[in-house]
C-alpha cells in the first residue's frame, strides 16, 4: 500500500527451489521467534496464513520449515483473499482452517502496516478470529509494526530494515 524507503525484490529469492524454505531454516530469528510465541502463549501455532503472493508464499515456507523442523507438527495453512471470486468456492478464507485454533498471520515486507491489518479485518470478518500473532519477514521501520500494535495484534519481525542494511554493508557497499 505505501512504497518504502528501500526496495527489496523477495519475491525473487522466494521464487527459486528451496530457497524460501532454507531461507527460514537456516536463520535461529525464525524458531526463536516461534518458540518464544509459543512459551508466552503456551499453545503452539497451528493454522498460518496470509494474504498476496507474498503471504502465500511465507505461507507454504512456514509450513514446510514446521514440518521439517518440528516434530508431529500440526501447521495448516490457508490463505486471505483480497475479494471473492465468482467461482470455485467464493470464499474470502481458503484452505485449512479452524477458528479454534492458533492463528498467525504472516507478511511478506511492513511499511504502514495497512495490507496487513486489511485481511485480519477480513480473518475476523469471515470467521470471527483476530490473529493470535503477525509475524513479518522484513518490517521497513515506517511505523507499520506500530500501527499493527496500535490495532491490539501481537506482531513481530523477523529483520528490520535496519539489521538488513548493516548486514549489506558486510558485503557490498550500500
Amino acid at each position: 500500500n505505501k512504497v518504502g524507503r528501500y526496495f527489496t525484490d523477495h519475491i525473487i529469492n522466494s521464487t527459486v527451489p528451496a530457497s524460501c524454505v532454507s531461507s527460514f531454516e537456516n536463520r535461529e530469528t525464525y524458531h526463536n521467534n516461534f518458540r518464544a510465541w509459543q512459551s508466552d502463549k503456551n499453545k503452539p501455532p497451528i493454522y498460518v496464513g496470509g494474504q498476496g503472493v507474498g503471504g502465500i508464499l511465507l505461507t507454504a515456507a512456514t509450513i514446510q520449515a514446521a514440518y521439517k523442523n518440528y516434530t508431529n507438527s500440526t501447521f495448516r495453512g490457508f490463505i486471505v483473499r483480497d475479494a471473492k471470486k465468482d467461482h470455485g468456492t467464493g470464499k474470502l478464507i481458503e484452505g485449512h482452517f479452524d477458528p479454534g485454533g492458533c492463528v498467525v498471520l504472516v507478511e511478506d515486507v511492513v511499511t504502514s502496516g495497512k495490507s496487513v491489518l486489511a485481511a485480519a479485518k477480513v480473518l475476523h470478518d469471515e470467521t470471527g478470529r483476530r490473529p493470535d500473532l503477525i509475524l513479518c519477514l522484513l518490517d521497513r521501520e515506517e511505523g507499520g509494526m506500530d500501527a499493527i500494535w496500535g490495532q491490539g495484534y501481537e506482531c513481530r519481525a523477523f529483520l528490520t530494515m535496519h539489521e538488513l542494511i548493516e548486514q549489506l554493508k558486510k558485503v557490498v557497499a550500500v
